[in-house]
């Protein structure tokens, strides 16, 4: 694929595919757009709580530019994009609506006093954010669009603002490098996309070319064997041909196995995330609540904390069998891999035999940033692909954490940054080794060396996937006969780790409405019943849906809130809010999901459902989220 490396456009022997290729992304990045666009103009339009609370001297100024302004031009914007015209403009449109928005957060810096003017620079990076990652402009469109928000920014803070010098360097830096950040996102995203429509294109291309080879392949045998006696050489030569094409046609049927083995597991697995989450609601739920009457300091309280973090690192484990299955996307943040490394080296000392010694080594504890469940993944894998290679004899496993040191260890991998910091990573076993001439194919998808029912060849594929996504480097040196060795160049981060997981007893908003909520377990309408009750809320609970909905029939203005589960027998939650917006539209509902394939979180938002919470469901989201939500409804 040729294209040029600043403004990715196609170029050279690919040029005439760059017209085709923006059809192509208008089509299938329209709907996301006119989300995108919803969701911009929601949060905009939210922020202005801030300005009331910040700055309410001047704040009919900044509603003014939210809500006559920024917010009007948006939803122009969203209703230009069902006109036929759009389709040639969208660049310039979305370019034109995202400086708006970008330009509109400035003035309020600008024109705020501080210390409210610092409560806006968040907001310019969430523009950032928005221009690069949800619309998803082309690239030199959104560069320009954000490097005209900076200046701007910049312009307003030296020449019209008296900014401290501390807090105009401290938020350059972030703003700088939150754009450079979001610039290398989008470069990522859009060039990605291009590579998939080109391998699209040339998937279809050798699908015809392929067809087109089978049928004059068949037409030249049924000719040759009329001329069997006189043509046996030519026979030969094409039934050889006609295998090699039978070979590519199985390794193809072999490839789609795979992928529909995949395909299961993911369902096997979403049903599993559904009934666990549903437990853990209950469990986590119930432990909140016996928290706060519990004696503090007693060992009860200590015993109530360790299942309040047990069920959490239970929701974890969901996460991990999800990400398995490739049904979610996880948070990338600051963690230690020291920790994810002990776990892992506790479970395999357990499932591998006594012939295999694990050695390891934790020298660092320095942070990367990426996600434990990912890397939980990467060195499980690795480990397991280690013990393959030593089932049948034995041997050492070693596993080393510690700093790089750019002066006496191995050069770092090309591609990597010369001046950044790294930790080396590194997984090695005494086994079979991997053959030369297989060391450039074993990060291939569906590769694999072992028997059948032992491996998908995806394993090598999604670290290499993951490791490149954390901007780091894999080095591997085999020697057959004597074992292999993996080292992971991560690059360090000075961010610090946020902590999770723990029961904090924290003051959380209260409400006096009246609630209505569904959920066919018995034990979770238990809970929100209590939970919501101590937070001074009246609450109706219901285990039917179709019941659920009889009494909104008889009093819909009787309920303030609804929350209801998404699935549920005889009828799903989705269904039923819509059913519920038809006879009351603006009642606010909330929908709750251990995990459900019938929608996304984008789908029921854009159906009108208010809010969308994920099980197992804590106390403070629960809280935030209810009162957020009836507060939405009844700001003027």
């Amino acid at each position: 694929m040729t294209y040029n490396f600043f403004t990715l456009s196609f170029t050279g022997e690919d040029k005439h595919l760059e017209s085709a290729y923006r059809a192509y992304d208008f089509k299938k990045s329209l709907l996301r757009v006119r989300a995108a666009i919803l969701v911009a103009v929601f949060f905009y339009a939210v922020f202005g709580i801030l300005d009331a609370i910040v700055a309410p001297d001047i704040k009919h100024l900044f509603w003014f530019i939210r809500y006559g302004l920024v917010i009007p031009f948006a939803l122009w914007v969203l209703w230009y994009s069902f006109q036929p015209g759009f389709k040639a403009r969208i660049q310039p449109v979305l370019f034109t609506m995202c400086l708006s928005g970008g330009l509109g957060i400035v003035s309020m810096v600008i024109l705020a006093d501080p210390p409210a003017t610092y409560s806006y620079y968040a907001g310019i990076i969430l523009i950032f954010i928005t221009i690069f990652t949800f619309l998803r402009l082309r690239f030199m469109w959104a560069v320009c669009c954000s490097w005209l928000i900076v200046i701007s920014y910049e312009i307003g803070a030296v020449l019209i603002v008296d900014t401290p010098a501390t807090v105009l360097i401290n938020n350059n830096f972030f703003f700088i490098s939150a754009n450079i950040f979001c610039m290398f996102a989008g470069y990522s995203i859009e060039l990605n996309s291009r590579k998939r429509y080109m391998s699209k294109l040339k998937l279809e291309q050798a699908k015809t070319e392929l067809e087109q080879a089978n049928t004059e392949l068949d037409r030249r045998v049924l000719e040759r064997t009329n001329q069997l006696l006189d043509e046996t050489l030519k026979l030969e030569t094409e039934i050889k041909e006609r295998e090699i094409s039978e070979k590519k046609n199985q390794d193809l049927r072999n490839q789609l196995l795979q992928a529909q083995k995949m395909e299961a597991i993911g369902t096997l697995a979403g049903g599993i995330a559904h009934d666990f989450n549903n437990i853990l609601t209950s469990i986590l739920g119930f432990t909140e609540l016996a928290l706060e009457e519990v004696e503090k300091d007693s060992s009860m309280e200590d015993g109530l904390r360790e299942i309040y973090a047990g069920g959490n690192r239970a929701k974890e484990l969901v996460k991990q069998i999800l990400t398995f299955a490739r049904q979610s996307e996880e948070e990338i943040k600051p963690i230690q891999i020291g920790p994810v490394m002990s776990e892992v080296i506790k479970l395999i000392r357990s499932s591998i035999p006594a012939t295999i010694e694990i050695r390891a080594s934790i020298e660092t504890e320095a942070m990367i940033m990426g996600n434990p469940t990912q890397m939980y993944q990467v060195l499980m894998n690795l480990c397991t692909n280690a013990f393959h290679a030593m089932e049948a004899d034995g041997g050492v496993l070693t596993l080393t954490l510690k700093n790089h040191d750019p002066v006496s260890g191995p050069p770092l991998p090309a591609g990597a940054l010369k001046d950044k910091a790294y930790i080396e990573l590194e997984i090695s076993d005494t086994g079979i080794g991997i053959k030369p001439e297989n060391l450039g194919l074993i990060f291939d998808p569906y590769y694999t060396t072992k028997n059948v029912g032992k491996g998908t060849g995806m394993g090598l594929s999604v670290i290499h996937g993951i490791v490149t996504s954390y901007r780091g480097k894999i080095r591997v040196r085999s020697t057959p006969g004597k074992g292999s060795r993996f080292t992971l160049f991560l690059p360090v981060t000075n961010q610090t780790e946020e902590k999770a997981g723990f029961y904090e007893n924290a003051d959380l908003p209260r409400g006096a409405e009246t609630l209505l909520f569904i959920d066919d377990e018995i034990a979770i309408t238990k809970m929100a019943d209590e939970t919501l009750s101590r937070l001074g809320y009246t609450v109706i609970t219901e285990t039917d849906s179709l019941n659920a909905l009889e009494r909104f029939k008889q009093t819909p203005a009787a309920f303030d809130l609804v929350l209801s589960d998404m699935t549920m027998p005889r009828m799903t939650g989705n269904v039923l809010a819509t059913h519920m917006l038809q006879i009351r539209p603006d009642i606010p509902i909330i929908l709750c999901t251990g995990y459900s394939p019938i929608a996304t979180e984008e789908d029921v938002i854009k159906s009108g459902v208010k809010a969308f919470l994920n099980k197992p469901i804590i106390k403070r989201d629960l809280a935030m989220t209810v009162r957020n939500v009836i507060d939405a409804g009844t700001v003027h």
